[in-house]
């Protein structure tokens, strides 16, 4: 049945992005010119998109944004290495991939820029998500799942070729393994080898002609003499050590066939954590920067390869207006800026779409659909990203005054008009350093600047920074929405009045401004960036009506400026605010009223002064009058935390300032002669009738009588300065004044209970108590009737604390579905003497009216002490507690949750940044102070940094950042934070890390005080500790009948004892606790759930003493002991021992080698000795590298006639072509074991090298030899299997095992080392012989691994005896013996068993070193995926210096 559809309706696209409201599209009709032409709005962000729908241009090939700047330096790198051509037209980037530069770019200085970015610190969060997700569903689940069903059906066969030998040998276990032994290096690579067939063919070829370690024909045997006089004296096989343990041929054969079948376990579950750990770090990118004689011009080269024509290509945007996606599948569009001489390439991206969206709002362009035209169409973009990614987007400190700093001035263009869509609360606006540099924009430089309110309503005084500035520069914004916005954007069926949005925040400032100018249309559907893949989407808020009203100021700049007309800041915002529409709604929200820019404009032609050079604009006109009210100097009266029972004086000042006052014509200063007419409409309000004003400041007193006034109200006027000669110009300054009346008498003083009431849609209604004296928190309950729908209905709880924001004592519930006479509950904490404002309010799109009561019941535990601090020296805390209200239930709770330290920096420096972006005008260069802090965590765990001089402050902050960046030892990036350090902590795993913190200013005094300012690191615990809690001191002390539940009588005292925790518990055993650290945590006394949230009191407990440490003995005793004892010859000769011990691992090798021989002279037996000796070596040997002498690499050959042979030998690149017709399990075919030869492209180690490496290894065996002596292994194993030891000196003799243990352990590992470094593969290494196509789009240069033939049996017998006695004294995984095993599984060629072992040890801390090993092992299972993973992240997980700020 066909659908009849009304196509001749009406649809309200003009409504989606809202004109009418404001006067625009009676004001365009009339005048089209005016339309934004010849203005510039720079857009204080999140940045805006040039690729988006509509500011492309403003049509006639002129783009629309003409400038792009990320003044958070979140997307600079640091381009400061140089480099140049090589013949074959290269570089050499700092990930060391080697990148083609594309014939046609035009160099004429031949010098390179180069640096590094990764493409997730550039991507907003929800861009990010989106790539990783499909990253992974693109690059890595296809292949991973391939391998892991592989590894599975591998793991199939093995168990039933295990289970099938089980019921099928004749043979005896000792006589098989004895055969297998005994019959030659075939056999033995034979068993080692099971699971791969072409690694088994390719040992078989290698024995037959001898095994090689280096590039000659000789064997290992003839390299080893140790090795060839076992293998003669063993018929070709050596036996074990004499100093290991003489195990059964059967226990070996057991253990291996364990081993052979664990292998195929260890792969599956290897691959199983792959899947659980997997993490993108995503691309990096190599970047290059060079001059083309006409302007910097930048390659990222996000084709991953090297070829630098694929990349995405740009000259510097302000000229070149050159734009690009980063790759096809992100749609994130860059552009690029160059700075400082090349040396930083500044990218520019989005933080979020909210920037975009924005901008079309205040000026898209749309010219075949002029009805999804922006406010000011024609008008410019300037996009300025104060939007921080590493702050989750959040504006910092760095990015706004670099961000003023450009639109003050620079060198390209003049903006006109600023619009800033962000904003945080204040504690105070009456100082801070951003708001100087605010106040230099607007009165020095003369840009008009319009902020959002922000989005905090419906509670009074909760407008945000800016534009609560103490100098009242910037215009508050306060949104709006009209019925055709509702229908059009909400589809809303009913017709409902226009109103302010619920949210929408409300003034007056704390110290009294306005707060809210104007308001605008606070919603659109308009344009996104490309990367959201929308092509628009409806936004509310405040920071959609604030660059509506931007676009509205844009409008008329456009028609001053083609008229010809004088203009300021001062006279478009008096038009704005003079002719500004007032809506039948409470003036908190809406300001002088609602825009209207036909009536601004004629308001402009009719008082304005054209410019010529006869005519003069008024003085006036070029002055803004600064009002002060009171000694505080406040920007208006508000009488808020008062009683309201007198009368109130307060003095106001109002004074004169000629715009850019520095440099003004003292004439028009001069000229100022006023005489204003002061009115106030207000009956309770008595102010003076006349003022005389001249370029002085002018004082005045006004009087607020409120006696007459009604209790639970809140009341709002203002007294206005007139010209007597042109009071239709409007006033010329005003007062604001808000008086709160709180009612003061409760019923049985603690509750409050309102009339019920009729609540409209958008319907707000205020009541103001004083909040008894004792209370501490309060318990709303509310209840809707006469409806039969479900009501959405706000609360909103606000007190100001004196200096305090006023999120401090706010709170906000929205209660969604209230039933007919359903009752709803919520409790928030009140501070006792101020007073509440109890604002409730019916949601704007309400389609029923409803009727509403509650009650505020006040009630409260209140502690003599605001927090309990303790100490750890005094293990009992008494704290007083009082119930001044009511009777409460009592149920005191202690709780700690963080560990405290305190970080002094280990490097501090200030440095001049300067340049075009970090210059104020006036050659005012910003200087930075770079603090560095270092700590290590024993284990993992949250922590948050904090500077707790700085964190709580942002627009009011005496410096103009604060920022911080977390880095682990690898330098690699973990998390930022800026102001509010309660938003950011990091998640971290045991190791060690860096933070590094900038501060700016431009007054080095300043920051030199700052020099040694420390961090505060909060350490989250593991799990919280509760404090013991009792009602007595004694039974505090003897931890006896803790306190429960108590009914706390009106009135009444209660002592409260609190216990310090043992400290030495399990909860803080690795929290290193030090004397000056402390723990934190809350303190509640209330027993209701709610009011125990709420009811919160901090606690410290401060160290002051080293917990678990050894107790120290006084000097004086320690001398007396002496005393009495004296020391023997022995004592002597022991001390010397241990001296000569102690240095052992401290003088260079020869001296070290000749002071071992002098103490196992006289002390052989001295196991301490071996010890500091095997050290010793390892650290020399180390040092020299070489333990990785005799590892085989493949390189090209240099010979001009190598054979085809020797090509065939050299390993074959890693190029699987189609994945679906090549598993996992045939993909090492092309692995080979090279079998060196003269001509061949696999050379080992020169003949130094092999020298080097003996020495290591004969020196590595002879110390533990000696020290295998010097123990007696039955004898320590069969302690370590004793359950329980009952003998006197227990103690003594379990050291004396452990020191035992720990060297047997420490001997055998590194012995096991040496013997198996020369049959270890190759380290894979990311280069450019060969490239890894698991991706095609991004391929992996490598250089592919070479595996060594299998050793002779004596060395694998050797290994054997070394794991198997190991592995009875500690776990494969232990520390000391993990690298050994990992070793040990290679040469037996159980990769995955090494490879899961070595994934476990990268969990602990990731090197490099490790990674690449790993990279190797995935080499040899065949699991390409996982090698591109591992070589890819190498960048992002190294890098080569830290980020910039």
């Amino acid at each position: 049945m066909a659908v009849s559809v009304d196509t001749t309706r009406d649809i309200p696209v003009s409504s989606l992005l809202p004109r009418k409201e404001t006067g625009i599209v009676s004001f365009l009709n009339q005048y089209p010119k005016y339309d934004g032409s010849g203005v510039i709005i720079a857009i204080f962000d999140s940045g805006v998109d040039p690729a988006a729908s509509g500011l492309q241009s403003i049509g006639d090939g002129v783009v629309k944004v003409i400038d792009r700047l990320d003044a958070s330096g979140a997307g600079d790198v640091d381009t400061s290495t140089l480099g140049r051509l090589s013949a074959d037209g290269t570089l050499t980037s700092i990930t060391g991939k080697t990148l083609h530069v594309p014939s046609n770019w035009t160099n004429p200085t031949g010098e390179y820029h180069i640096g590094v970015k990764t493409a997730y610190s550039l991507y907003p969060t929800k861009l990010k998500d989106r790539i990783v997700k499909e990253r992974r569903e693109r690059l890595f689940d296809p292949q991973h799942k391939k391998m892991q069903e592989a590894a599975m059906r591998k793991l199939q066969v093995e168990k039933q070729r295990s289970s099938s030998s089980s019921t099928n040998t004749n043979v005896s276990p000792t006589e098989e393994n004895e055969n297998s032994i005994c019959e030659g290096s075939n056999a033995a690579s034979t068993a080692g080898n099971n699971n791969n067939n072409s690694q088994t063919a390719a040992s078989e070829q290698s024995s037959s002609s001898g095994v090689l370690c280096d590039g000659d024909n000789n064997s290992v045997a003839d390299c080893d003499p140790a090795a060839r006089s076992a293998a003669t004296a063993n018929n070709g096989c050596a036996s074990s050590n004499p100093t290991l343990s003489e195990l059964p041929s059967s226990e070996y054969s057991s253990f291996l066939e364990k081993q052979q079948k664990e292998e195929a376990e260890a792969e599956v579950a290897l691959l199983s954590t792959v899947t659980k750990k997997y993490q993108d770090l995503g691309p990096a990118y190599d970047c290059v920067v060079y001059h083309d004689g006409k302007c910097w011009r930048a390659c990222i080269d996000t084709s991953e390869c090297g070829d630098l024509s694929l990349g995405v290509h740009l000259g510097e945007y302000r000229i070149t207006h050159e734009w690009s996606a980063l790759t096809d599948k992100d749609g994130f569009t860059v552009t690029i800026n160059v700075h400082n001489d090349g040396n930083l390439l500044e990218i520019v991206g989005m933080c979020s779409s909210h920037g975009t969206h924005v901008a079309s709002i205040a000026s898209a362009y749309f010219p075949d659909d002029p009805e999804r035209n922006g406010v000011a169409p024609k008008a410019q973009i300037v996009s300025v990203t104060i939007g921080d990614n590493r702050v989750h987007g959040m504006e910092t400190g760095t990015a706004l005054s670099r961000a003023m700093a450009w639109v003050m001035e620079n060198p390209f263009y003049k903006v006109d008009i600023i619009n800033m869509s962000y904003g945080e609360h204040s504690h105070t606006s009456l100082n801070g350093r951003l708001g100087e540099l605010a106040s230099e924009v607007v009165n020095k430089h003369g840009v008009l600047w319009l902020a959002s309110a922000s989005n905090h309503g419906p509670g009074l005084s909760t407008v945000g920074s800016p534009p609560d500035f103490y100098s009242d520069c910037i215009m508050g914004i306060a949104a709006y929405i009209s019925p055709e916005m509702m229908r059009a954007e909400y589809s809303i069926m009913d017709k409902l009045p226009g109103t302010a949005y619920t949210w929408s925040s409300r003034g007056p400032t704390s110290d009294g401004g306005r707060g809210v100018s104007l308001c605008a249309p606070g919603g659109a559907i308009t344009s996104m960036p490309v990367f959201t893949n929308k092509t628009s989407q409806l936004l509310n808020g405040t920071s959609m009506a604030s660059p509506h009203a931007a676009g509205c100021a844009a409008l008329l700049l456009s028609a001053l400026k083609q008229e010809g007309y004088c203009h300021n800041p001062y006279t478009i915002r008096r038009a704005l605010q003079n002719t500004a529409k007032e809506l039948d709604i409470e003036s908190f929200g809406q300001g002088h009223g609602l825009i209207q820019v036909g009536k601004a404009f004629d308001y402009l032609m009719r008082h304005g002064t054209k410019l010529s050079p006869v005519s003069v604009m008024p003085p006036e006109d070029s002055m803004r009058f600064v009002v002060e009210c009171g000694s505080k100097g406040l920007k208006g009266i508000y009488l808020r935390n008062w009683l309201g029972n007198r009368s109130m004086d307060i003095s106001v000042s109002v004074e004169p300032v000629q715009f850019d006052d520095t440099r003004a014509d003292d004439n028009v200063k001069r000229s100022l002669n006023l005489d204003l007419v002061l009115t106030c409409d207000a009956t309770w309000v008595n102010c003076p009738e006349y003022l005389h004003m001249s370029y002085t400041l002018r004082s005045f007193m006004i009087r607020v009588n409120p006696h007459s006034l009604e209790r639970g109200r809140v009341y709002q006027t203002t007294v206005k300065g007139y010209v007597a000669s042109a009071p239709e110009k409007g006033p010329l300054f005003e007062v604001p004044i808000t008086v709160m009346m709180p009612i003061l008498e409760l019923e049985h003083g603690y509750l409050y209970k309102s009339a019920p009431e009729v609540y409209k849609a958008g319907c707000v209604k205020r009541v103001f108590l004083r909040v008894p004296e004792g209370a501490t928190w309060a318990t709303l309950s509310i209840k809707s009737g006469n409806s039969d729908q479900n009501q959405r209905i706000t609360l909103h709880a606000v007190q100001l604390f004196p200096q305090s924001s006023v999120l401090t004592y706010d709170h906000y519930k929205t209660f969604s579905c209230m039933f007919p006479h359903e009752t709803s509950n919520t409790t928030f904490t009140v501070s006792p003497g101020l007073t509440l404002e109890v604002c409730v309010a019916r949601w704007w799109a309400a389609l029923h009216d409803t009727t509403v009561d509650f009650t505020v019941s006040f009630h409260g535990i209140k502690p003599y002490s605001d927090s309990l601090n303790m100490y750890s020296s005094n293990s009992v805390q008494r704290l007083d507690v009082v119930a001044k209200l009511r009777n409460e239930e009592l149920w005191p709770q202690a709780t700690l949750k963080h560990h405290v330290q305190s970080l002094p920096p280990y490097d501090s420096h200030i440095e001049v940044l300067g340049g075009l972006r970090d210059t104020v005008p006036n050659s005012r260069p910003i200087y930075q102070l770079v603090l560095s802090y270092t700590f290590s965590l024993i284990k993992g765990g949250d922590v948050q940094p904090k500077c707790a001089l700085l964190t709580d402050y942002l627009y009011e902050s005496a410096v103009e950042s604060q920022l911080w960046m977390l880095f682990d030892s690898n330098k690699r990036i973990l998390g930022s934070g800026d102001a509010y350090s309660n938003k950011y902590s990091v998640k971290l795993d045991k190791g060690e890390y860096i933070i590094r913190q900038h501060i700016r200013h431009e007054k080095t005094e300043l920051l030199e005080k700052l020099q040694e300012m420390p961090m505060t690191l909060l350490t989250k615990l593991n799990q919280e500790v509760k404090l013991e809690t009792f009602s007595t001191y004694y039974n505090a002390v003897t931890s006896s009948k803790k306190m429960s539940t108590y009914l706390l009588q009106s009135g009444e005292i209660l002592p409260l004892f609190f216990s310090i925790p043992n400290l030495q518990d399990k909860a803080f055993k690795n929290l290193n606790l030090s004397p000056g650290h402390f723990l934190t945590g809350t303190l509640t006394f209330a027993k209701e759930e709610q009011a125990r949230r709420m009811d919160v009191y901090p606690l410290r407990i401060v160290i002051t003493e080293a917990i678990g440490g050894k107790k120290r003995t006084p000097n004086f005793i320690e001398c007396e002991a002496q005393r009495k004892e004296p020391k023997t010859q022995a004592d002597y000769t022991d001390a010397l021992r241990d001296l000569q011990v102690n240095w052992l691992t401290k003088v260079d090798s020869e001296a070290s080698a000749k002071l071992y021989e002098d103490v196992c002279r006289q002390h052989n037996a001295f196991l301490q000795a071996h010890v500091a000796r095997l050290h010793a070596i390892d650290s020399y040997y180390n040092g020299t590298n070489a333990s990785t002498l005799c590892t085989y690499k493949a390189t090209a050959s240099s010979s001009s006639t190598s054979s085809s042979t020797s090509s065939a030998a050299a390993a074959k690149p890693l190029e699987p072509t189609n994945s679906d017709q090549q598993s996992s399990t045939d993909s090492n075919s092309d692995l080979v074991l090279v079998e060196p030869e003269p001509t061949s492209s696999v050379v080992a180690a020169d003949a130094s090298s092999k020298e080097a490496w003996l020495q290591w290894k004969n020196s590595i065996v002879e110390v533990a030899s000696s020290l295998l002596k010097c123990v007696d292994l039955p004898a320590l194993l069969a302690y370590l299997g004793t359950k329980m030891d009952v003998r006197a000196d227990a103690a003594k003799f379990k050291t004396q095992m452990d020191r035992q243990k720990i060297a047997l352990v420490d001997a055998y590992a590194k012995q096991g080392l040496a013997i198996a470094h020369p049959y270890v593969p190759s380290i894979l290494s990311p280069n450019n012989n060969s490239t890894l196509n698991v991706n095609p789009e991004c391929p992996v240069p490598y250089d592919d691994v070479v595996v060594p033939p299998s050793p002779p049996d004596a060395i694998l017998n050797e290994l054997d005896a070394i794991a198997t006695t190991v592995l009875k004294l500690v776990d494969s995984n232990d520390l000391k013996v993990v690298s050994f095993f990992i070793n040990y599984y290679q040469v037996r060629r159980l990769y995955a068993t090494a490879a899961r072992l070595l994934h476990k040890q990268l969990d602990d801390k990731y090197s490099k070193d490790g990674a690449l090993r790993l990279a190797t092992l995935f080499r040899l299972l065949g699991h390409h995926q996982m090698v591109a993973e591992i070589i890819r992240g190498l960048p992002s997980r190294f890098p080569d210096r830290f980020v910039l700020f």
